[in-house]
């Protein structure tokens, strides 16, 4: 289950993704290191 406090924390990180890819920069996208701890490499 996500916790809605942490949610609240990750739009604008997420806008901020957006904003890098519009720019023509890369980013590294991460999930929870509860999770997988693996990272996507996005051109």
């Amino acid at each position: 289950m996500s916790d809605p406090a942490h949610a609240d924390s990750t739009i604008p990180n997420i806008q901020r993704v957006f904003e890098q890819l519009r720019a023509g920069k890369p980013v590294i996208v991460t999930d929870s290191s509860e999770r997988e701890n693996e990272g996507d490499f996005i051109v």
